[in-house]
């Protein structure tokens, strides 16, 4: 704590002594860049709290906001050119459609070959462990495997870089091993990407992953690479439900935004986190339900990577991952696999959207 409370000190004299250049809003969000860090433009305007999925927290442009009446919808909304806040003069609009007649998949299953190509750092590609060892079923892997049950030939290739960024991975350069690279070259039909757990903790990690965000879906829709952002979920699941936690609501307003704003698609793993808490909790304490599913409040044991899986397959796909008699890692029980499959799928159904590209 004292080594904490120095930096911090210090972190602050070194910010408050800083000359900053004008602030410069490129998006006319309220927010902009001064050369060093983000800064406010004026005064910020914020919009009424959205509540998307119902759980008394919503989304206000800015922040994670507590509702205090209920909310409607309308099929009517009036945007702004510069926000992807939907709003409405009398209700409450939402940016997606609901319920799964309404998701619009990305591809069908009924084809030959699939490429997809997975970048991001390890959520992506951690080993979960059985017994003491680790294994090959990382959550790219169980996706490419769920894949394989209806289409024969899938091309999967994996770009980690250990608790990396978006911006290493776009720094990296278009080496042939390079993420970029394989975009370039590669010839991939779908760009699975994710960014690092801690987009929140400063607004400079926040507009960073923004920025290379909408980088990467640029290249990958001029090379013909439709794109899904995976999203994360939460390392303290008992604050996960209230928009407080570093990457469970917040993150996924992050995430959802850069979807939004690029036209493409977005896994809510971290909702998904958020039921699979909610419906265990009653029996389970914080502490054990994290033992249970994480390695560090992180990384995933196999049912987790199982459900983050499944979160993707049916965002890509618009439909549940293929039932547990056709594609089932080790060491996940028939009653496990079963709920955090249904939950998985719930969560696509009721709080993710995929746009046409």
């Amino acid at each position: 704590m004292k080594n904490l409370a120095l930096f911090l000190s210090f972190l602050f004299i070194t910010q408050t002594q800083a000359v900053a250049a004008p602030c410069i809003d490129s998006d006319g969000d309220g927010w902009g860049w001064d050369g060093s860090a983000s800064c406010r433009v004026g005064e910020i305007q914020l919009h009424d709290c959205i509540d998307e999925d119902g759980d008394g927290w919503g989304w206000n442009g800015r922040e994670s906001c507590r509702m205090t009446t209920p909310v409607t919808t309308s099929t009517t909304s009036t945007t702004s050119t510069t926000s992807t806040t939907s709003t409405s003069s009398t209700t409450t609009t939402t940016l997606r459609d609901n319920g799964p007649d309404n998701l619009h998949p990305l591809f069908s299953t009924n084809r030959n070959s699939l490429n997809v190509l997975f970048v991001g750092n390890s959520f992506l590609a951690h080993r979960p462990y059985i017994n003491g060892s680790p294994t090959s079923h990382t959550v790219f892997n169980q996706i490419t495997e769920m894949i394989k049950v209806d289409i024969p030939q899938v091309r999967s290739r994996m770009r980690s870089i250990g608790g990396g960024t978006l911006k290493q991975h776009w720094d990296a350069g278009t080496g042939s091993s390079t993420a970029r690279g394989q975009i370039i070259n590669g010839n991939y039909d779908l760009l699975v990407i994710q960014g690092r757990y801690d987009i929140l903790e400063r607004n400079e990690y926040a507009d960073r992953f923004t920025d290379y965000a909408a980088r990467f879906t640029n290249l990958a829709k001029n090379y013909g690479t439709k794109v899904v952002f995976f999203g994360l979920w939460a390392r303290d699941t008992q604050i996960s439900g209230n928009g407080q936690d570093t990457f469970g609501p917040g993150a996924h307003d992050l995430y959802r935004a850069a979807a939004v704003r690029s036209n493409t698609s977005y896994a809510p793993n971290g909702l998904a986190y958020r039921d699979l808490y909610r419906l265990l909790s009653n029996t389970m304490t914080e502490r054990q339900i994290e033992d249970q599913y994480t390695v560090d409040n992180i990384h995933p044991y196999i049912p987790l990577a199982y459900m983050a899986a499944s979160v993707t397959y049916s965002t890509i796909f618009g439909k549940q991952a293929p039932p547990l008699n056709r594609y089932a890692p080790p060491s996940l029980s028939n009653s496990e696999g079963a709920r955090v499959r249904a939950i998985a799928w719930e969560a696509v159904k009721n709080y993710s959207y995929t746009l046409p590209q």
